[in-house]
């Protein structure tokens, strides 16, 4: 059963256009690895004038395919921005799996 792997960013508004090209790249990245299907990247609303917020949600093939992720390459794709960006973005992260699916 496929799992959806959330991500949660919150960057700093002065380094935002940099980070969005770090994050073109990293998702890039990721879907390279076996396992990932599909990634969606959202903007999401906030009364913020500081900060942006992005949601990216990647769609993995099942929950062996993120436990693998997880340990042998997430360390590795996350230092860069750790590096690049230190302390002016934060990322929060969450795991979804399908409960039922509706359609109209």
């Amino acid at each position: 059963m496929s799992v959806t792997y959330e991500v949660n960013l919150n960057v700093e508004k002065s380094i935002e256009k940099d980070f969005e090209k770090w994050l073109v790249a990293h998702i890039s990245d990721v879907l390279a690895i076996d396992g990932f299907e599909s990634a969606h990247w959202y903007k999401v609303t906030t009364d913020s004038t500081s900060h942006v917020d992005w949601t990216v949600d990647y769609v993995l093939r099942d929950q062996l395919a993120l436990d693998s992720y997880l340990e042998k390459h997430a360390p590795r794709l996350r230092q860069p921005a750790k590096d690049q960006f230190g302390e002016r973005f934060k990322a929060d992260r969450r795991v979804k799996t399908p409960v039922k699916s509706y359609q109209k």
